[in-house]
């Protein structure tokens, strides 16, 4: 059973475009709403002097701009440092350099606590601040670039972000006192490498090497008055580094490894009303959920592309509209929300669906309006899922890769969708009550399999059996076909005249009384 805003096949069309004139009314004026929601609902806390933030999931735009957020909230309550709490498997390099940016710019402390991984970009992020702290549980490293396109990136670009990124994370690890070779290791997987301990007195270290120059370090040493007592390996060359809390201690990678944030909280000189724990906001989890993964993305906008068609192929306006058109907004609020677009982004889609519709429903043909109107939609989708607009570099361009993957990808999945459904679903008994066809036009359909047009050609009348929005059915003599009005919508049981056909499309306009 089809539940629907009630609209009868036998109604005219100013009412059907009144009704769907409302629910697309409804749904701008739900997005502009959405747009004015304060985001910055403030969390019910305590004020205090420590913030906890947890960085948690993948390293991309939404964190960096939800980490500005709570950092703001934070220090409008007094907090006089901030522990950074990790647990990720890495995202992008260019939005783990915005938040390394963003922590350098504080004039407060910011200390990394490490609680399950901080990995790839998350291991960059933890040296981006001023102490790491490791939890027994946790891991750090693995620090080796990943192109989306790999394929499409050449061995030289592949070697300067290498030799960017082996610079980048030494000197985050310089600033902050750690081995910066045991750093650049996480990065640079062309060696393999060794572990030396060593004594002078009291004193004891552990030091990795790399294979070629381990003999000549082990002398170095061995000339400044120190015992090489244990020598082991560590990686094989092809892997990256990464390293247990212990190992991460003992190389001199991080500060200490502490049981939890609140613990460390306690080791810098609060507790209890003096923590703060600034959490994502609704709008941000809801962000975060949908862009987890490109494939939910993708399947949103290909549901909901589906379902709005579905809608234009029935009479009146129901279900598969009002899901198909909360999908949409869905797809692009969570991005507006979620800080990734601005209010043009959402304009130019806005503007782009305003000017495909004029071109469907009321410019004859297919010219500069409806390319116009494709071309705003489709760099407004592009554009929602970023936050630049050109790429400056290798790490943008290969977000913008992704996003391009995302939008043609949903793009060839609904042009597969609509095909099929247009091939099959006409002939389904189900489809049929939807279409409201007598049951002789049933069986001719299901008869026929296609529409027969041998004898329809330009200038033949025929009647529209039902409403023509602007796809639908039409009866010419004794043949039910299918035919698409000409700039407007038809209603059922209006003469009509065929002023354009092909090998699959009859194109009628109402016959002028």
């Amino acid at each position: 059973m089809r539940c629907q805003y009630t609209l009868s096949s036998g109604e005219s069309s100013s009412g059907r475009k009144k009704a769907m004139m409302k629910v697309f009314y409804f749904y701008f004026v739900f997005l502009f709403v959405g747009m004015l929601v304060d985001v910055s609902a403030q969390e019910k806390q305590s004020d205090g002097k420590v913030a906890i933030i947890d960085l948690k999931g993948m390293v991309d735009e939404l964190m960096f701009t939800s980490l500005k957020r709570r950092m703001a909230v934070a220090k409008k309550r007094g907090a006089e440092r901030f522990i950074l709490t990790l647990d990720t498997f890495g995202g992008t390099v260019q939005s783990a350099e915005q938040i390394i940016d963003l922590v350098s710019e504080q004039k407060k402390e910011v200390v990394a606590f490490v609680k399950q991984r901080a990995l790839s970009a998350g291991t960059m992020i933890a040296y981006g601040c001023s102490k790491v702290y490791v939890s027994p549980q946790g891991f750090i490293g693995d620090c080796g670039p990943l192109f989306p396109a790999d394929f499409m990136v050449s061995d030289n670009e592949r070697a300067k972000v290498v030799s960017y990124l082996v610079e980048r994370i030494k000197q985050l690890a310089r600033k902050s006192g750690y081995s910066e070779e045991a750093a650049a290791a996480m990065v640079d997987s062309s060696t393999a490498l060794y572990s030396i301990t060593i004594t002078k007195g009291s004193q004891e270290r552990a030091i990795l090497i790399p294979e070629e120059s381990l003999q000549d370090e082990i002398a170095k040493w061995e000339n400044q008055g120190w015992a090489v007592i244990s020598q082991s390996f560590v990686k094989k060359k092809g892997d990256f580094l990464t390293l247990d809390a212990n190992s991460a201690f003992k190389f001199n990678l991080c500060s200490g490894i502490v049981e939890d944030e609140t613990r460390l909280a306690e080791m810098l000189g609060y507790k209890g009303e003096a923590v703060l724990t600034i959490e994502m906001n609704w709008w941000e989890k809801f962000a975060r959920f949908i862009s987890s993964s490109p494939v939910i993305l993708t399947l949103l906008l290909t549901i909901g592309g589906i379902l709005v068609y579905i809608e234009l192929k029935t009479p009146g306006f129901g279900i598969p509209g009002i899901v198909g058109i909360t999908f949409l907004s869905v797809a692009f609020l969570s991005a507006y929300m979620g800080h990734l677009a601005s209010i043009i982004e959402l304009l130019m889609i806005i503007v782009g669906v305003i000017l495909i519709l004029l071109e469907i429903f009321v410019i004859p043909g297919f010219g500069v309006t409806g390319i116009a109107g494709i071309l705003l939609l489709l760099a407004g989708m592009i554009l929602s899922l970023q936050e630049f607009t050109i790429p400056k570099s290798i790490f943008e361009l290969d977000i913008l890769k992704r996003n391009f993957a995302i939008v043609f990808g949903s793009i060839v999945a609904l042009g597969i969708g609509i095909a099929l459904i247009s091939r099959y679903l006409p002939r389904s008994r189900r489809f049929e009550s939807l279409l409201v066809l007598t049951p002789a036009e049933t069986e001719k359909v299901h008869a026929t399999g296609a529409p027969q047009t041998s004898a329809i050609s330009i200038g033949t009348i025929g009647v529209a059996e039902t409403p023509l929005r602007p796809a639908g059915k039409a009866r010419f003599k004794n043949e039910l076909v299918d035919v698409t009005a000409e700039g407007e919508f038809i209603e059922a049981q209006t003469t009509i005249v065929v002023v354009e056909t092909s090998s699959n499309r009859i194109v009628v306009r109402r016959v002028s009384k």
